[in-house]
């Protein structure tokens, strides 16, 4: 089969070394298939045309805007004048802009729902929020729609939006899931720290997660680390430096792969406090590590972590029920061994990159053949 995989045409993470989530996940995908035995050629961001060492071709596009909308358009309307030239089996598709002129294309198509600001159940929390997205929340949620409208299947990451979608008259709308390297993501010893990993964004529950280290911080010996950039970074610094927690911290900005799979090797929980998410990929990479995770009970994060198994959950927003949680861990290390060792196993059992992938082809030989539902 050969598989062309379209990357999101970010200008802030689709270019090494900066790959963000998404873009860890679609080379982390192209890889297995290559090792399945299938073509595949990623367009994305970047200078010159190279094949990786595992096989995968990666095709870049020039992009000079820096502004993010445009800069996916323009990364878009290059895309489709290869992918005509190309001519694949089958295209993935991973974010609307990038894939709005694939999209019209002649081709069979698939369109992963990974973002959910565009979804209608996210519009009270956008307007009351997010005012810049609330103006643009039209529009990414008609270019999304179209996208998915012109593809043969939708892969939604959680059961909320399977659902969601399926309302919305996609009936062609199938679970999946991340997927994590299992070999880069290893346990280490516990050093003594939480660990935050993503964006410093409001929707990502950074305040909560503030207010809580501080009724932890009085309580244990526990470190907190950050990991990530965004639009609260300052905030976080200036935190930091009223709280006179400055030295019980670290805001590490953001980190390359390799440094962030030593960040989870070495804390002893992840923490996700997000109010939205689609997955959660961090979970996954934590558990891949060997470590427990404390996530807001949200669709996504909540269908991968099982509580008491794996980590806890603790209602969005709530500091009192989060402060709880991290306690539960930080007074027992035997727990925290224990719960990592079955994290370690259900990555291992469920989120490895070859069987997410091998899951996915068997979805794209039923398009191929017509047989999909």
């Amino acid at each position: 089969m050969r598989i062309a995989i379209l990357s999101t045409g970010s200008p802030q993470y689709d270019e090494p070394p900066r790959l963000g989530g998404i873009q860890k996940q679609i080379r982390g995908l192209a890889s297995a298939y290559d090792d399945l035995g299938h073509e595949v050629s990623i367009i994305a961001r970047g200078g010159e045309t190279r094949s990786s060492a595992n096989g995968d071709h990666l095709m870049p596009i020039r992009v000079r805007n820096r502004q993010e909308i445009l800069a996916r358009l323009v990364f878009s309307r290059r895309a489709a004048k290869i992918l005509r030239e190309l001519k694949p089996d089958l295209l993935e598709m991973h974010e609307r802009f990038s894939a709005f002129f694939p999209s019209r294309l002649s081709l069979r198509k698939v369109f992963f729902a990974r973002n959910y600001d565009a979804m209608r159940y996210y519009a009270p929390y956008s307007h009351s929020r997010r005012v810049v997205n609330w103006g643009f929340f039209p529009l990414k949620s008609w270019v999304e729609e179209e996208c998915m409208r012109r593809s043969e299947m939708v892969f939604a990451l959680n059961n909320r939006d399977v659902k969601y979608l399926r309302s919305r008259g996609f009936g062609r709308v199938v679970l999946t899931q991340n997927a994590v390297d299992t070999d880069l993501y290893r346990p280490g010893p516990d050093q003594g720290f939480i660990l935050f990993a993503g964006r410093l964004d409001p929707v990502k529950g950074v305040d909560v997660l503030l207010e809580a280290f501080e009724a932890v911080a009085r309580e244990t010996d526990l470190d907190l680390h950050i990991a990530g950039d965004g639009a609260l970074r300052s905030h976080v610094d200036q935190w930091r430096r009223n709280s006179g927690l400055k030295s019980r911290t670290e805001n590490l900005g953001w980190l390359r792969t390799s440094e962030l799979a030593k960040e989870y090797s070495s804390c002893s929980f992840l923490v996700l406090p997000s109010f939205f998410e689609t997955f959660g990929s961090v979970v996954i990479e934590a558990m891949a590590s060997g470590k427990p995770v404390i996530a807001s009970r949200i669709p996504g994060p909540a269908e991968v972590v099982e509580p008491s198994r794996t980590g806890f959950l603790f209602s969005p927003g709530s500091v009192k029920e989060l402060v709880d949680c991290c306690l539960s861990l930080a007074a027992d290390e035997n727990l925290r061994r224990g719960m990592g060792a079955t994290a370690r196993r259900v990555a291992e059992n469920r989120y490895s990159y070859m069987g997410v992938g091998s899951s996915r082809l068997h979805a794209y030989r039923d398009i191929l053949a017509g047989t999909g539902p």
